[in-house]
């Protein structure tokens, strides 16, 4: 590859980085995220006052974010931009400068650019992503041990462990990694793993010692989460995303000797052990797959340049491979189905600027970005209304409604907090998502939380006031005295 056509590569995935970070609307899961941080800044408790199923470690690095850049006086959303194309551009330098140094190919070393400014589109600061550009450098230099001194290799182990702590389910990238690196040098431990697993100890203790209520409210989630949206394992195989990483790793891979095997091998285990996790989280996601896409296709991309020299023909096929495979993903990743209902719903939030407001919807998008395009304050503990919907599809008789008290403790638990918090900070308008379901069909949210006993009460002061798309909404209005 010229180095011309490596440059105009990196040029165009930039461009495509800068239109995803700063252009298009925020991801709804950092936006969330983003919110939860703000809130967390004000003092409320995270799993106590704010219903969030990741671990604090997302909260905590967005709240740095955010006082850094207020030292700056940048505002939290481009403050929030700019830390995650800073960290992908950071990232995508350093893993193809490793690259070039361990296989001296500019077609291996643009891939980073490629995966983690030109790839993600709509899923551009997901957690998914956030790993990709934290770990990419560390399972790169694992796998070539000697590629660089110890010391870097410690922060390049810390840099990975922290994108491996932010979800559980990216575990498989510490597995591979290590795995490889073993097979390289048949030690035991190297300056990554200590530098991981040190990360992990110190970041388990910071949980128990600041965030004791995670452990119990994750303890209390887990029955939940995997109905949330959660898919047939059957399913999982034709989630967004996994085709192309599947492909990827077979195409071609079977009995390659030669070049560059120690980066593939790591390449691959990565994705597979990512594809794992996303399938088990049976969500069918798009951002789940991003990590996985990611990794194989850095793969398929070493397998292209160790072929280059002795079979170009087929070089070229699988060049083209990964450029079809490629582009599907981003053009996947990119598609923003809810373009139309964020831009509709924030039209509706807007005329609530600075007022306390609710949304009864199932999904985090098109809540979320438009409470914070917004400018409105948000009254519920959680993004959007899944934790009654997790409890709803828990029902053994198919979903049909029923009375607070003859819910599980764990579905009457989600039910009493929500509640609470509408009867504590009542909002001056409550927008009805008409398309809020659950796995048994249409959800009627109203209805739902008027099982709780102080529901109702709440409900009789609201007022319905307009209609637009899929939308309904209520204002709060007194109520006569008798």
């Amino acid at each position: 590859m010229s180095r011309a056509a490596a440059l105009f590569a990196i040029a165009a995935a930039a461009v495509l980085g800068v239109r995803s970070a700063f252009l298009a609307p925020l991801n709804h899961n950092v936006a969330w995220l983003l919110h939860a941080a703000l809130r967390w800044l004000d003092g409320a408790r995270l799993y106590v006052d704010l219903v969030e199923t990741n671990p604090p470690l997302i909260v905590w690095s967005n709240a740095a974010a955010v006082r850094a850049a207020g030292a700056l006086g940048i505002a939290p959303v481009p403050a929030v931009r700019l830390m995650t194309f800073v960290l992908a551009a950071g990232s995508a330098l350093v893993s193809g400068l490793l690259l070039h140094r361990a296989t001296a190919s500019r077609f291996v070393a643009v891939v980073p650019a490629l995966v983690l400014l030109a790839l993600p589109g709509a899923q551009f600061g997901e957690r998914e992503h956030l790993l990709v550009a934290l770990a990419l450098p560390y399972v790169i230099a694992s796998a070539c041990p000697g590629l660089v001194s110890r010391r870097i290799m410690i922060a390049l182990g810390v840099a990975g462990a922290a994108g491996i702590a932010l979800k559980p389910y990216f575990a498989g990238v510490f597995v591979a990694a290590e795995l490889v690196r073993w097979r390289m040098s048949r030690r035991v431990f190297g300056a990554g793993t200590i530098a991981v697993l040190g990360f992990g100890a110190a970041y388990l203790a910071a949980i128990v010692l600041t965030t004791p209520a995670y452990l119990e409210f994750a303890r209390k989630l887990l029955p939940f989460y995997p109905h949330y949206r959660g898919q047939p394992l059957w399913l999982m195989p034709l989630a967004p995303g996994v085709p192309a990483t599947i492909l990827a790793a077979v195409g071609w891979t079977a009995g390659v000797r030669r070049g560059f095997a120690p980066l593939r091998l790591a390449a691959y285990l990565a994705g597979a052990g990512l594809l794992a996790g996303a399938i088990v989280q049976r969500k069918a996601f798009p951002y789940h797959a991003v990590p996985a896409v990611s990794f194989a296709l850095l793969g398929l991309a070493l397998t292209v340049a160790g072929r280059v020299d002795a079979h170009r023909l087929r070089a070229r096929i699988l060049a083209g491979w990964l450029a079809v495979l490629g582009g599907t993903a981003a053009i996947e990743f990119t598609l923003n189905q809810n373009a139309d209902d964020i831009r509709a719903l924030t039209a509706i939030l807007q005329r609530y600027g600075g007022q306390t407001v609710a949304t009864f919807s199932t999904t985090l998008s098109p809540t979320w970005p438009s409470v914070l395009d917004a400018g409105v304050r948000w009254t519920l503990p959680a993004a959007s209304l899944w934790g009654p919907v997790a409890g709803h599809a828990l029902q053994p008789d198919g979903g049909s409604y029923r009375p607070r008290d003859a819910m599980p403790e764990r579905e009457r638990w989600l039910l009493d907090i929500t509640v609470a918090a509408l009867v504590r900070d009542p909002p001056e308008a409550i927008i009805v998502d008409r398309q809020a379901a659950t796995p048994h069909g249409r959800l009627d949210a109203v209805r739902y939380l008027g099982a709780h006993p102080d529901f109702p009460a709440l409900w009789r002061a609201y007022v319905l006031v307009d209609r637009a798309g899929r939308f309904t909404v209520y204002e709060r209005r007194p109520v006569p005295a008798h």
